[in-house]
């Protein structure tokens, strides 16, 4: 039993610690809202403007791996003349 409770405390602590958070807020919203969507307990209008919303997340998140890949593209291609470095890893400028 315990080392169920640590495993789902080191899944709940990578998670807060990670880079995609908002994807992880987004997915456990969106299971959330199925639901109660499916039970019965939210109405239509609720429903509507909450996926309007986790899109707008799933949007905001899109825009930022899409950076974070023009970033690594751009240092890659700085840098594509030199096959083996002679300091790696390399330090941070």
């Amino acid at each position: 039993m315990s080392s169920k409770r640590g495993r789902i405390r080191n899944a709940i602590q990578a998670m807060a610690g990670a880079e995609n958070l908002d994807l992880y807020v987004l997915a456990v919203v969106a299971l959330l809202f199925i639901v109660l969507g499916v039970t019965g307990v939210s109405d239509v209008k609720t429903l509507s403007s909450v996926v309007l919303s986790l899109l707008a997340v799933l949007a905001y998140s899109q825009l930022k791996a899409r950076k974070q890949i023009q970033l690594i593209r751009r240092a890659h291609s700085a840098d594509s003349t030199t096959v083996l470095r002679r300091i790696f890893p390399p330090k941070p400028d």
